[in-house]
């Protein structure tokens, strides 16, 4: 994977860019869960699922764009 990483600038992009929103949108899900906003817990924590999907998509299959 790493090689794989150095060699993709824009895939090392992506994955940068999608952990650093994934780790800025995962406390969120914890205090609205712990406040008893179960709504906008679940949608943040689909936001992040749908971000692990597209890069593992991305990683995989090797398209960077729609």
């Amino acid at each position: 994977m790493i090689n794989q990483l150095q060699e993709k600038y824009q895939l090392s992009l992506l994955l940068l860019l999608a952990t650093v929103a994934i780790l800025g949108v995962f406390p969120f899900v914890i205090v609205r869960y712990m406040a008893g906003n179960y709504t906008a817990a679940i949608i943040d924590m689909s936001l992040i699922v749908g971000m692990i999907v597209f890069v593992a998509f991305a990683y995989y299959s090797k398209k960077f764009g729609f």
